[in-house]
């Protein structure tokens, strides 16, 4: 089959940097949406977490409390279901965390207070979010995440492919970029640059000698990060 090549300046102040067109979905210097939606999902919920827990002032807060709408706006705009779904997973886990340790703190009637007043923030934010997907076109055909046709398990299934030609090491950085071509579908006809899921990408070119390292490193980060919640949480309260 044929492979098909779109790429444009894409208004990009820097020509050496040569951005796929992903047509209306942002990507920034990121070149990827799906990149960049990886970063703002992060740096949503840290600062999140800043603006609820911290000790800082009231105007820090606020402050931080505009740039971490700014990062979920620019999330919703890279169009990326992946990072949709992590960023909702993310900010779940904080709901969570942060109402167990207010509970378990703070007693029952702060607890209350602040999810009363959570709630109705919640309820709010989700109600403008379902009016943007449904008032533009674009976004709301990535709202579909039940997709068995879509173009990724043709992908996911090439990575496996390529993680059989050296099941412990991988076949290397980057690889994929080759062995995506070789292994894909044929009804596949754009150019499988990356595997479009980061676990299987890195069992692929690292092999299970990789995932066990990014497993270790996985147990150490969250051993340590539950360490620090039970520590701190309730001082924070």
């Amino acid at each position: 089959g044929t492979i098909q090549f779109r790429y444009g300046n894409n208004f990009m102040p820097l020509k050496a940097l040569q951005r796929f067109d992903y047509g209306y979905r942002a990507s920034g210097f990121y070149i990827c949406p799906d990149h960049l939606a990886g970063f703002l999902e992060v740096a949503g919920v840290l600062g999140l977490s800043l603006v609820c827990w911290s000790r800082w002032p009231v105007w820090g807060k606020l402050l931080l409390a505009y740039a971490v709408a700014v990062a979920y706006i620019g999330l919703l705009l890279t169009g990326s279901r992946g990072g949709f779904l992590s960023a909702g997973a993310s900010m779940a886990v904080f709901a969570v965390l942060s109402g167990t340790t207010l509970l378990r703190a703070g007693g029952k009637r702060l607890f209350w207070r602040i999810t009363a007043i959570s709630a109705v923030a919640a309820v709010v934010l989700a109600a403008g979010i379902v009016f943007v997907f449904h008032s533009n076109e674009h976004l709301a055909e990535r709202t579909n995440f039940l997709d068995y046709k879509n173009v990724r398990i043709s992908l996911w299934k090439a990575a496996l492919e390529q993680w059989k030609l050296d099941p412990a090491f991988g076949t290397g950085s980057a690889t994929y970029l080759y062995y995506g071509r070789k292994f894909r579908a044929n009804d596949v006809q754009l150019d499988p640059v990356y595997v479009h899921n980061d676990y299987l990408q890195l069992l692929a070119e690292y092999g299970a000698v990789g995932a066990a390292l990014f497993l270790v490193f996985l147990l150490a980060h969250l051993r340590e990060g539950w360490r620090k919640f039970q520590r701190l949480g309730p001082r924070r309260v």
